[in-house]
């Protein structure tokens, strides 16, 4: 558990997608976002399986997308020859679930800036896949062709919002958000934000709760 939330009294509602991360926290899973993959069929996916045996690198942003790859690639014996560079620590222990023994780069920072100085340390022959969200920020992308390498970006997968009850949030006094998708549905179901204590992980996060609310939220550390 966080020693952040550890000192706190009252009920934790977790919002991110990972129930077994939501157990750290002793908090109930209550999901506002699913994931939607795009079809094996579609061009870009199609695409990126050719790319694979050619590739040097690959991006890995979340637990989810990594997840999403995998499950994709998962017939590529290519796979254990890339050499992985990992936004955050879960990203990189969800990596480490599919091949144990892949050679990883850790972000400085847990957002896409982070990756930046890794992808910029890269040589030029590298070639470089970046599985993504369709929501995701174009920073990479654009670091990418600034730095003229050679790469594959491609959405694997789009976010949809669920409609849960407002009222199934009642009970709790803690609210934890893992992503600006997940601010962005939480903030539908209410035509006011009620007062709770709002925690969200990653500064991009904490960013998209301040575009939609102005009560206070805090930042919380990864596990």
């Amino acid at each position: 558990m966080n020693p952040q939330i550890d000192k706190l009294c009252g009920k934790i509602a977790y919002l991110g997608l990972n129930s077994h991360t939501a157990k750290h926290y002793s908090a109930d899973h209550i999901p506002v976002i699913k994931i939607v993959p795009y079809a094996k069929s579609s061009p870009q996916i199609r695409r990126a399986i050719q790319y694979v045996k050619y590739s040097s690198h690959a991006i890995l942003t979340s637990p989810s997308s990594t997840s999403l790859f995998f499950a994709t690639m998962r017939k590529q014996r290519y796979l254990n020859n890339l050499h992985y560079l990992c936004v955050g620590k879960v990203t990189a222990k969800r990596l480490l679930h599919f091949l144990p023994q892949a050679r990883y780069s850790l972000a400085a920072t847990e957002t896409g800036e982070g990756i930046l100085p890794l992808v910029a340390s890269l040589p030029h022959t590298a070639r470089i896949l970046y599985p993504h969200s369709s929501l995701s920020r174009p920073v990479i992308t654009d670091f990418l062709i600034k730095e003229n390498k050679q790469f594959v970006s491609y959405p694997h997968y789009t976010v949809k919002p669920l409609s849960p009850r407002p009222s199934c949030f009642t009970p709790y006094k803690h609210i934890i958000f893992t992503s600006p998708s997940g601010v962005r549905a939480y903030a539908q179901l209410f035509p006011c934000l009620p007062q709770k204590m709002y925690w969200c992980l990653g500064p991009i996060t904490l960013k998209e709760f301040q575009k939609t609310s102005n009560i206070k939220a805090n930042l919380l550390p990864n596990i």
